[in-house]
Formats: structure tokens, sequence, C-alpha cells
């Protein structure tokens, strides 16, 4: 299998149709999602310095504290006629940003592209 590069958002993109197939063949009325999330302060080598979770949670209140954060997230939910429909919750900034909001979007349930 070829590597991919999961510091980058096109890489983080390249699991989306997989992941989303796998969870649409076993989706029924339960809500599910996946997210992918990268240089956001989760691994406890990013949180040592600050004497671990809480400290680190306590000097990054409004940030990632990373200026490479990055996440891509769906959720896989119902319509009214009980049609699936993909909420895309990607971050703003594809290049990374310590402060990076989310943005709130819709994929094709077809393609999986916005």
């Amino acid at each position: 299998a070829d590597r991919v590069d999961m510091s980058t958002f096109a890489g983080m993109e390249t699991i989306r149709k997989p992941t989303i197939s796998f969870l649409k063949s076993f989706f029924k009325d339960n809500k599910c999602c996946y997210a992918v999330l990268v240089n956001c302060g989760f691994d406890k080598a990013d949180v040592a310095p600050f004497g671990g979770w809480r400290g680190f949670l306590e000097q990054h209140q409004d940030n990632y504290g990373d200026d490479r954060a990055m996440y891509d997230i769906t959720i896989l939910d119902l319509d009214d006629q009980r049609n699936i429909v993909l909420n895309h919750l990607p971050t703003k900034y594809l290049n990374g940003s310590r402060t990076n909001p989310m943005m709130a979007g819709s994929l094709d349930t077809e393609t999986m592209e916005p």
C-alpha cells in the first residue's frame, strides 16, 4: 500500500471515501461520524511539556497549540425522508492554523465530495 502524508489535508482526504463507504454499509438509524485530526496536541508527547493534559488545556483554551492544526469531520445522519445525509465539518485553513475554525457544509452521498 502507498503511504499517505496525514500531515496534509490532501492526505487526510484520501481516507474519506473508504471510511464513509464502510460507515454507510453499517449505518441504520444511528448517527455516526468519523474524524481525522492532525497537529492538535492530542499526543502525550505534545502535552508532556505542559505537565500533561490539564496543563496543556489550561494554556491552550482558545487554540490547538500548533500552527499546522487541521481536521476533517463527517457526520452521517438521516433526513426527514430517511435518506443518508453527510454533514461535513472541515477546517477553514487547509494548510493548518493554531486557531483553525470549523466550516459547516455537506458532502454528496455518492461522490463523498463537497
